[in-house]
């Protein structure tokens, strides 16, 4: 397990927002680690982990982006039937609660 920053921008509208922050992050060469989109009743709402947070949340915050960001952990596991119930079997046993989960996948292994 690793401790990251994730790094939440507040989007108007999605598919020009989601747009102009992603190329933002490949025109300053920051690579995204997660991503993920969610829709509120109010706005979108872009999270991810990259692999330079600060410079990340400068470029954005100098766009005119609002943005937060939490420290969350980031947990790896392989594509095979069974790793997502160990990891919550694991989270459960050491009493960690959290407030959402998404994940990103490889190939899937045998």
């Amino acid at each position: 397990m690793e401790i990251a920053e994730q790094i939440s921008v507040f989007l108007d509208d999605c598919p020009s927002g989601f747009a102009t922050a992603t190329a933002l992050m490949a025109d300053n060469k920051i690579d995204f680690q997660t991503v993920n989109v969610a829709e509120t009743p109010d706005f979108w709402e872009l999270r991810f982990v990259c692999d330079q947070p600060e410079k990340a949340q400068r470029i954005l915050a100098k766009a005119g982006f609002k943005l937060a960001s939490h420290q969350v952990v980031l947990v790896e596991a392989p594509n095979k039937v069974g790793s997502v119930a160990a990891v919550a079997k694991a989270l459960a046993a050491e009493e960690i609660a959290f407030d959402y989960l998404y994940s990103t996948g490889g190939k899937k292994e045998d």
